[in-house]
């Protein structure tokens, strides 16, 4: 053969190589998409005027349930968020998942959108450290990770607590601790 002959397969499959060995054999390399529906699928085969087909030859199955993406990628400290996360070959509407990203992100609601994805609304503690949070999801017994899906940037300066935080009319308290979160307070002068 000449290289002339075309294989096509159907939903979205792409024929990404064809060698030819043969008048009656070839070798293929598939590449099959994320969103090809799952069962068979028929083949098909161009030479000049002559085509060959089969139906329901080739079929395709579930691939391996993992997590592809979740943004947004960063949130501050304080930050209220809302998460999309997307997966492939998960069947989350049949059983909701179970979502976290560590302790320091609070998970309020869960939305599952499709097989596939599903947003998640959050809260970002104020005191949780800077830095990269993995996330997992659960469902029965399979859990799915991503490394460093969020990174948590500093919050804005704010004051977390005044102690003690009652006061007497014309009283002197000797000693009353605040305390800051992502201040930067310098010793001077008290207004």
């Amino acid at each position: 053969m000449d290289g002339s002959t075309t294989f096509s397969f159907g939903d979205g499959i792409v024929v990404a190589s064809a060698t030819v060995n043969s008048e009656t054999s070839a070798t293929l390399t598939l590449a099959i998409p994320a969103y090809a529906g799952e069962g068979p699928t028929g083949a098909t085969a161009q030479t000049a005027g002559e085509v060959a087909n089969i139906s329901n030859g080739f079929v395709v199955t579930a691939g391996t349930p993992y997590l592809l993406s979740s943004g947004p990628g960063y949130v501050p400290q304080q930050g209220a968020v809302v998460f999309t996360i997307l997966s492939q070959a998960t069947q989350w509407l049949s059983t909701p998942p179970t979502v976290s990203f560590g302790p320091w992100i609070t998970l309020t609601n869960t939305n599952v959108t499709s097989d596939t994805s599903l947003t998640v609304e959050g809260y970002v503690l104020p005191t949780a450290p800077v830095g990269y949070y993995n996330l997992a999801v659960s469902t029965g017994t399979q859990t799915l990770g991503l490394n460093s899906a969020v990174y948590i940037s500093p919050g804005p300066a704010v004051i977390n607590s005044v102690t003690p935080n009652v006061g007497d009319q014309n009283v002197n308290l000797p000693t009353v601790q605040i305390n800051g979160i992502n201040t930067h307070w310098v010793q001077g002068r008290q207004h």
